[in-house]
């Protein structure tokens, strides 16, 4: 990685997020028509299975997941592309200059995966840690709050992105909330921790969903 030329994001700027997005999103375009494989239906009742496989849920949070639950049955058999995935698609994990975007750490890759898996870890990660306060939570809330500049332009990439896969942006959020489930019953591979591991990140992404599908 140090013999690469380019350089890797400054969190806590605007322009600097821009750039990223701009260069991650066009890699992450032309790595799925390089991968895309075949189509796999969306069942609600997969996610279903793994919210409520999740230990000591409060009554509270049920009921969001309740909510989202209600909510997801409107896309159950939508039909979701597969293509790879490189699995650690994180903001320190990609680096650029004015003609070339260069992916670092593959040792996630998967060869079969969901078109929005490496998004998730682009924006999730970027929003966690964009604003270097000690508390990812606090510095996710202020990235979406509805008002910021990075809430923006994460939508604008976001949707045309969505656009450019011909799914809606609802199937974005279930897909994440989906794999956060995932990875809160089961881990992430070989990795102990990773930042889209607790119940308070889920929390948080299951009350932006609901704040955006309203």
């Amino acid at each position: 990685e140090s013999f690469l030329k380019g350089r890797k994001i400054e969190l806590g700027r605007n322009r600097e997020l821009k750039k990223l997005y701009k260069n991650a999103f066009s890699w992450a375009k032309i790595f799925f028509n390089a991968t895309v494989k075949e189509s796999v239906r969306f069942e609600a009742f997969e996610l279903e299975k793994n919210l409520y496989s999740i230990p000591k849920i409060s009554t509270v949070f049920k009921k969001d997941i309740d909510k989202v639950l209600s909510k997801s049955k409107k896309n159950d058999n939508v039909m979701l592309p597969i293509s790879s995935s490189q699995g650690d698609f994180d903001f320190d994990n990609i680096a650029f200059n004015k003609e070339d975007t260069a992916i670092v750490d593959w040792e996630d890759y998967e060869s079969k995966s969901h078109p929005f898996f490496d998004i998730e870890f682009l924006i999730f990660n970027t929003a966690m840690y964009f604003y270097g306060t000690k508390k990812h939570l606090e510095s996710f809330n202020k990235f979406f709050s509805e008002n910021s500049y990075a809430y923006k332009i994460t939508n604008q990439y976001l949707d045309d992105y969505c656009k450019f896969l011909k799914l809606n942006k609802d199937m974005f959020y279930l897909m994440s909330i989906l794999d956060t489930a995932k990875i809160i019953n089961n881990g992430y591979k070989k990795h102990n921790v990773v930042p889209m591991q607790s119940k308070d990140f889920l929390k948080a992404l299951i009350n932006l969903y609901l704040r955006e599908v309203e």
